[in-house]
């Protein structure tokens, strides 16, 4: 389905939020990534998005197609903006909970001790920070938690890349809007392929074998 021409992009992208980037990035909020280790995932990525455009490597070299335009075909981001959003809102959920709580404690505790030699391990704050730059949002505990004390303003500047704002309505609700009508539609079409018992194990085999799980 998700190389099927009869299919509209937009219809693919949706699909594919919900099914493949659900599982590749679950759990991400708390993930301590190398360079790497995020480059493999954002070749994968990548590689899903070329794919469903039926777009070949070969092709998008000689043609000079750049994954920026594959992304608005299929109406997504590439993978460092999902990643370093979710991990904006999980920060954010953390630093509304009141101090008396373990994991706020934890956001801003420290170790007396002193470090030992030697570059340390890749920390989940070391995470953070670079996520608060990816977004242009300050470093500094005090500002970004006074920003993510507005939960729907932290929200808006977080996905407000993806679509282009509106005279009557704001970047939030349009995007919203929109997503809620093609997750509908993705996700009847996923239900009805899978209520009927002699397409359900195509269909995941199919799936398997596509994404090479």
């Amino acid at each position: 389905m998700l190389r099927n021409k009869h299919v509209s992009n937009h219809l693919k992208g949706e699909v594919y939020k919900a099914l493949v980037l659900s599982t590749l990035l679950y759990e991400c909020e708390i993930w301590c990534l190398r360079e790497d280790l995020f480059n493999r995932l954002r070749s994968f990525h990548k590689r899903c998005v070329r794919s469903m455009c039926r777009v070949s490597l070969h092709h998008a070299f000689h043609c000079h197609i750049s994954s920026a335009t594959l992304f608005q075909r299929l109406n997504v981001m590439d993978l460092d903006s999902y990643y370093h959003n979710w991990i904006l809102c999980w920060a954010g959920h953390v630093a509304r909970i009141p101090v008396t709580r373990a994991p706020r404690q934890l956001l801003t505790g420290w170790v007396a001790h002193s470090r030992p030699n030697g570059c340390p391990e890749l920390t989940w704050g070391r995470t953070l920070n670079k996520a608060l730059k990816n977004e242009g949002l300050p470093a500094n505990f005090k500002e970004w938690r006074a920003i993510a004390e507005d939960r729907s303003g932290l929200r808006l500047r977080a996905y407000s890349k993806l679509m282009p704002p509106s005279e009557n309505y704001p970047v939030g609700f349009m995007r919203v809007k929109m997503n809620i009508s093609l997750r509908k539609r993705a996700l009847s079409l996923v239900r009805l392929v899978l209520e009927d018992s002699s397409k359900r194990s195509y269909f995941l085999f199919v799936c398997c074998c596509y994404w090479g799980v």
